[in-house]
């Protein structure tokens, strides 16, 4: 990545990940992660033997525990600082931070799709490979809005260059 690249990044990182509604969206996010994850083990109180013995109930428990508890710390850490934009954008660009983000995603994801699997493999199998499809499609459009800022990032500097700047 160009020195370009990286401004028009930092530019459009700066643009939408510290504003306050952006901010309030990951609080609602992560809360709801939280919620369904409790949600889950309250329904476990009314679960029979058979649902409490398979091995995707067991990895569902184990799974949504994390989600659990990654997710209400990140909840807890952003309530906390939510005023500070600039502040949360550095926790969300911070590798350890990204740690905790990556676990809580990701066991929110799997604990979903072990869930699934106590129902029907073949169901959990195909929204493995409908997430894999979507993530790919999403990387096509941030690439997309890259390059798109980037244009203007151009034509902006083109115009100082020239001096037909309004």
């Amino acid at each position: 990545m160009n020195n370009d690249d990286k401004e028009v990044r930092k530019k459009l990182e700066k643009k939408y990940f510290t504003k306050n509604s952006f901010i309030e969206t990951q609080i609602w996010i992560y809360s709801s992660f939280s919620a369904i994850s409790l949600a889950f083990f309250f329904s476990l109180l009314g679960a029979n033997e058979i649902t409490s013995k398979n091995l995707f109930t067991n990895l569902s428990i184990y799974t949504y525990s994390i989600s659990l508890i990654s997710n209400a710390l990140i909840v807890f850490i952003f309530s906390i600082f939510r005023d500070d934009g600039d502040l949360i954008h550095k926790l969300n660009l911070s590798s350890k931070m990204n740690y905790i983000i990556f676990i809580s995603w990701t066991s929110f994801i799997f604990s979903i799709l072990f869930t699934i699997g106590i129902f029907s493999i073949i169901a959990m199998f195909c929204g493995i490979l409908l997430g894999i499809l979507l993530l790919i499609i999403f990387k096509e459009i941030k690439n997309d809005l890259i390059r798109e800022e980037k244009k203007e990032h151009e034509l902006e500097m083109e115009k100082i260059r020239t001096g037909t700047i309004d």
